[in-house]
C-alpha cells in the first residue's frame, strides 16, 4: 500500500540539490539528510521485489548503484490455536491468517507483551506466549521488517494454572480401576480435566476448587507420576503426586507352620509381589493381625 518511510544510504548527495527515488516504475521525492543519506516514502507497488534507484534531478544525474525494496501484502490475522494457556507463558501457539512472507520478520503482541513470531507458511506463524495476567488479551501481528501491522486480531485467554498436592489412596492394583481423589487448588467448575498416570491419561471429574476424582488406568508395577491437565485451558497443573501400582501378591508358605493356641508365635510368610510402603494384614482363620513388609518375597507377623 506504500507509505513506508525508508532511508536510502549511499554517497555524494549534495545539500540543496533535489532528488527522486524510483521504486520500480514509481518515482517519489527523496529528501536530503546528509552527504550519505536520503529519506523517502515508498509509493504503492505490487507485491514482490522492486529495484530502487536515485536521481539528482538538479544535476540531471542518475546515481550509480541501487537497492532492493520488497513490497509485502498487508497480512491478516484470523485465529490462534490453542486460544488459551498458562499465565506463566510458554504455550506454543499457531497464528492463522494470510499474507505471511518468507524472509520477513514478525512479532506477535499479547496484550502489551510482544514475542517473536516465526514464519511457517503463507497462512501460519508460530509463537510462544509470554507471561500474562489472568483473562483475555488481544493478539496482533506486526511485520517488523516492513513496519507493517497485520489487519485483524485474535483473542488469547490466560488461565492461572491449577496445582496438584496429593492423591488418595496412593496405590492400587496394576489392573487399574482404583478410585482416587486428587487434592490441589485452582480447579474450576465447567472445565475438562485429565489425570495422567505415567503415560496413560484418564478423565478427571471436577468436585470442588480443591478436589478432582479419577479412576486409575492399568499400569506396570511400581511408582507412577500423576499430573493433571486443564484440557479447556490447555494448561498443565503445577505439582504432581505419586501413585504406586501394586501387582497382586501371592502367598506360598509360612514358617514355622505351627504354634501355641495362646498366639504370640513369630512367623515368616513367604510369597511374591510384596511392596515397601504398602500395608498388609495376615488372617489366621477368623483372626487378623498386622503383617510387616520384610522384602518383596517375605512378610513377618
Amino acid at each position: 500500500a506504500g507509505g513506508t518511510s525508508v532511508t536510502v544510504t549511499g554517497s555524494g548527495f549534495v545539500s540543496g540539490d533535489s532528488f527522486t527515488a524510483a521504486f520500480g516504475s514509481s518515482t517519489v521525492a527523496a529528501t536530503y539528510v546528509d552527504a550519505t543519506t536520503l529519506r523517502a516514502t515508498a509509493p504503492p507497488g505490487p507485491a514482490g521485489a522492486s529495484t530502487v534507484t536515485v536521481t539528482d534531478t538538479t544535476a540531471g544525474v542518475v546515481a550509480t548503484g541501487n537497492a532492493t525494496f520488497t513490497y509485502v501484502v498487508t497480512p491478516t490475522v484470523a485465529s490462534i490455536s490453542p486460544s488459551s494457556g498458562s499465565t506463566a507463558g510458554g504455550t506454543s501457539v499457531t497464528i492463522t491468517g494470510t499474507g505471511f512472507v518468507p524472509g520477513e520478520s514478525y512479532s506477535a503482541t499479547f496484550g502489551s507483551s510482544s514475542v517473536t513470531a516465526t514464519y511457517a507458511s503463507a497462512t501460519t506463524l508460530t509463537a510462544t506466549t509470554p507471561a500474562g495476567s489472568a483473562g483475555a488479551v488481544t493478539v496482533t501481528v506486526t511485520d517488523t521488517k516492513a513496519s507493517l501491522n497485520a489487519t485483524g486480531s485474535a483473542t488469547f485467554t490466560y488461565f492461572t494454572p491449577a496445582t496438584v498436592s496429593s492423591i488418595s489412596p496412593v496405590s492400587g492394583t496394576t489392573s487399574g480401576g482404583t478410585s482416587i481423589t486428587i487434592t490441589g487448588s485452582g480447579f474450576v467448575s465447567g472445565r475438562s480435566y485429565t489425570a495422567s498416570f505415567g503415560g496413560s491419561s484418564v478423565t478427571a471429574t471436577y468436585v470442588s476448587a480443591t478436589t478432582l476424582t479419577a479412576t486409575s488406568p492399568s499400569g506396570s508395577a511400581g511408582a507412577s507420576t500423576v499430573t493433571v491437565k486443564d484440557m479447556t485451558a490447555g494448561v498443565v497443573a503445577t505439582g504432581s503426586a505419586t501413585f504406586t501400582y501394586v501387582g497382586t501378591p501371592t502367598v506360598a508358605s509360612i514358617s514355622p507352620s505351627s504354634g501355641s493356641t495362646a498366639g504370640g508365635t513369630s512367623v515368616t510368610i513367604t510369597g511374591t509381589g510384596f511392596v515397601p510402603g504398602e500395608s498388609y494384614s495376615a488372617t489366621f482363620g477368623s483372626s487378623t493381625v498386622t503383617a510387616s513388609y520384610a522384602s518383596s518375597t517375605t512378610l513377618t507377623a
